[in-house]
């Protein structure tokens, strides 16, 4: 009388035991897909943080190379200003040196206007560069963060 009681007991537990193994392995697989989907999306976020490391280098460098060049700008818009200084103070002297230098001088003003001219087209592009730099930083930064919150 018993015994067929624990064998329908033993046979009760073997098919929930073997439905608790199916459910096993569904649970398992869902974990190693979510594992799998992590991972791509830390490779993700590790690419998007180099991205933003160079952008970051460019954009420092950009910057170092602009007030380089800003630097040299001043230096010849100050030369500009003490050959036209110059010009001025013979010019109202009248004297012969004037007239045996003033071709030499005008060449060399000539020569840096268009130095200086040449300069802020290279520091406009420069700061262009820079302004790009900054917008493609703040993107990457948005990417960064969007991906740390999902």
């Amino acid at each position: 009388r018993k015994l067929p009681l624990c064998e329908k007991n033993i046979e009760k537990n073997g098919v929930e035991e073997k439905n608790m193994r199916e459910r096993k392995k569904d649970v398992e697989g869902e974990i190693q897909s979510i594992a799998k989907d992590q991972k791509g999306e830390e490779t993700k976020l590790r690419d998007l943080k180099q991205e933003f490391k160079i952008k970051n280098e460019a954009a420092k460098a950009s910057r170092k190379a602009l007030n380089v060049l800003k630097r040299n700008q001043e230096k010849i818009e100050m030369t500009k200003t003490a050959l036209s200084e110059e010009i001025e103070r013979l010019r109202a002297t009248g004297t012969t040196e004037y007239e045996e230098k003033h071709m030499a001088r005008v060449e060399q003003i000539r020569k840096t206007e268009e130095m200086v001219a040449a300069l802020g087209a290279q520091s406009e592009t420069s700061s262009n560069h820079l302004n790009h730099l900054h917008a493609n930083s703040r993107e990457t930064e948005a990417k960064v963060m969007q991906l740390k919150a999902d």
